[in-house]
């Protein structure tokens, strides 16, 4: 189990070493980590519109897509006691290699079955990544500078996501495929460099968990992660998954007219996409602040309440480009701020909701992507994930709204 602080804790305590080394630890820990997720962020922005080229139907695409999440569903716990019993940099230099060989193996693109086999370990690899990136940043700061530590190595992550986006996109454009990937893999392997930096640090952690983590979910806290299965089914599940196949039905020629200019669509989409990870980057503390103030529950229901008018929306104007883009552009704040206000809930209430709290992310992660894709074989029609969406928006909202009453009434809140 990883260490969750809560708002009364210190925290466990420092290795003994100056602030400013403890502070390079941490960014040298979140550089690794972001150069680690190059490869598996690329996946989005080029299948959604490319599967049909690289030889993959729709159910594979979901496949490719959710595997890596289900797996991480067991993976999270193992890596835990690999990080326990392992804690040493030879361990985290060998999974930033791992991710390196990975990124290679899809520029290679080898039968599917070797391409699960590639996703089902990446999942191994970030779940070990996040663990000892995570936890090796908390233990090298103050206890009392914990939430800026974990806020520094989130950001450096997010940078990550970004990079992996844009760069994935415009080098499958101007290089293809295989060229793409080898220069992704080259990038994740100068993660080895900082990963190897911080060898000294990871020998003198103890990673022993310090705080008790229950097992079993709180009865009033089972609605809470329902509404966090649903976000991470709705938004990084369908919504992010499918918005290029949808852009790409609406754009046959596969380019963009944007202000007399032609951009390729890929480069374009995964532009769109990377909007997601700035606004979580820069917004993030503010919408947290704005969700204090109204409220936790109140913000989710009014979040859940505007993410479901607008995919409403783009499933009614699912036929029109410019139309589509502002308003998932638009949802991205919502799914920001959900993610923000969920998790503040979460962490409110104890540790171990906050640890059930994104597993139900992950697990609605993976479900959305499969599910998506799947029905894309029925049902290839563009207002089709909006709608489904939507419709989880809207039971998400219902939810909150019965929470949100309830915990104005005084009244305990189940499911």
């Amino acid at each position: 189990m990883s260490y969750v602080p809560t708002a009364d804790s210190e925290g466990p305590p420092p290795i003994p070493e100056r602030p400013a080394s403890g502070r390079a630890t941490v960014i040298l820990a979140g550089v690794a980590t972001a150069l680690s997720l190059l490869g598996d962020q690329a996946l989005y922005a080029i299948l959604p519109i490319h599967y049909e080229s690289l030889g993959l139907s729709k159910i594979q695409v979901g496949i490719l897509l959710s595997v890596n999440r289900f797996v991480r569903l067991l993976t999270n716990h193992l890596a835990a006691w690999l990080v326990h019993h392992i804690h040493s940099a030879f361990l985290f230099v060998g999974v930033l290699v791992l991710a390196s060989a990975l990124a290679f193996t899809y520029g290679l693109w080898p039968p599917f079955a070797v391409l699960v086999v590639a996703r089902v370990l990446w999942g191994l690899c970030w779940s070990m990544i996040r663990q000892m990136g995570t936890m090796t940043s908390i233990r090298v700061m103050p206890g009392q500078q914990v939430g800026r530590t974990v806020g520094l190595y989130s950001g450096l992550s997010r940078a990550g996501s970004i990079a992996g986006l844009a760069l994935g996109g415009f080098l499958f454009d101007e290089l293809g495929m295989r060229l793409c990937f080898f220069t992704l893999a080259g990038l994740t392997l100068l993660g080895v460099a900082p990963g190897a930096l911080i060898g000294r640090t990871l020998r003198r952690l103890s990673f022993k968990p310090e705080t008790h983590v229950e097992g079993a979910v709180p009865r009033k806290s089972r609605s809470l992660l329902v509404c966090g299965f649903i976000l991470g089914c709705m938004g990084y599940g369908i919504v992010f998954s499918k918005l290029g196949h949808v852009l790409k039905m609406l754009s046959p020629d596969e380019t963009v007219d944007f202000n007399s200019m032609a951009i390729q669509l890929t480069t374009f989409v995964s532009v769109v996409l990377c909007l997601r990870h700035v606004i979580g980057l820069f917004l993030g503390p503010s919408l947290g602040r704005i969700s204090d103030h109204l409220g936790h529950r109140r913000a989710t229901f009014l979040y859940f309440t505007g993410a479901a008018l607008l995919l409403g929306a783009a499933a009614m104007l699912s036929q029109h480009f410019w139309a589509i883009v502002p308003l998932m552009i638009a949802l991205f704040f919502f799914t920001s701020a959900l993610i923000v206000t969920l998790m503040a809930e979460a962490g409110n209430v104890s540790p171990g909701t906050f640890a059930w709290l994104v597993t139900a992310l992950d697990l609605g992660g993976a479900v959305g992507p499969l599910l998506a894709w799947t029905l894309g074989e029925w049902v290839d029609q563009t207002w089709m994930p909006f709608a489904i969406a939507g419709g989880l928006a809207a039971v998400a909202a219902a939810i909150s709204l019965r929470r949100m009453l309830r915990s104005d009434r005084g009244i305990p809140v189940t499911i």
